[in-house]
């Protein structure tokens, strides 16, 4: 117990908690900021300047949203490291960090680039231009967050099955360990709402129709995403 107390580092816990935290406060602002512009209303019922305002704040949400995901998850296995320092261990948790880090980046350049011109992101009613598949994005976004969330749950399991302790004290750890699963269920719970979006383009003048109903259709995504990154570090 000694030698595990020593590799603690209240410095950097400190610094991983601040930085995960600000990022997650960023993420719940700008989800209020995108109430006082239409969040959660149909379309019909919102400005075009409000629109674009709207959007602009959506894209950057999805971006800082990324971002809170991946502190989380690398405060994660910053935390088992510090648990488990086996070198075997220590090589697959770099694995899933690179492929986490790779993520974020990869989803940070789709949210930024997926219009041509990029400002059609903020104001689709142009009609100049082309947006990326909404759906492909969707899908290609919470694969692989849903795998890296899987395989940072797995991470200790190995190493508490290796624990010279009786079967219920293992049992109680890897329940402990293993309460992190609500995330990927957060994430395909997510997934499902978003579906609700693929046919739908949410600037259509004519409240009657499907369409006019983006924006409003836009908050449960938006909610679960806060969602599923806030009781993380609760």
């Amino acid at each position: 117990m000694d030698g595990l107390y020593a590799r603690d580092d209240p410095k950097a816990d400190r610094s991983s908690e601040l930085n995960t935290t600000t990022t997650i406060v960023l993420v719940l602002g700008l989800n209020y900021g995108m109430i006082a512009h239409g969040l959660g209303k149909h379309a019909a019922n919102v400005s075009l300047e409000d629109q674009a305002i709207f959007f602009k704040i959506l894209l950057a949400f999805e971006c800082i949203y990324v971002t809170a995901v991946m502190m989380v998850k690398l405060a994660l296995i910053q935390m088992y490291l510090r648990i488990f320092p086996s070198r075997r261990f220590k090589l697959v948790s770099a694995i899933i960090a690179a492929t986490v880090v790779a993520w974020w980046i990869a989803i940070c350049a789709v949210c930024i680039f997926q219009c041509r011109p990029i400002r059609r992101a903020w104001m689709p009613w142009l009609t100049e231009g082309t947006c990326i598949d909404l759906k492909a994005s969707f899908i290609g976004n919470a694969i692989p967050n849903i795998a890296t969330d899987i395989a940072i749950l797995c991470l200790p399991v190995r190493q508490i099955l290796k624990l010279q302790v009786n079967v219920a004290q293992k049992l109680s750890l890897l329940v402990i360990f293993l309460l992190g699963g609500l995330d990927p269920c957060y994430s395909m719970h997510l997934v499902c709402r978003r579906s609700s979006l693929w046919n739908h383009r949410p600037l259509s003048p004519d409240p009657e129709t499907t369409h006019a109903k983006g924006v409003f259709k836009i908050r449960k995504c938006v909610t679960f995403q806060a969602m599923e990154v806030f009781p993380i570090t609760t």
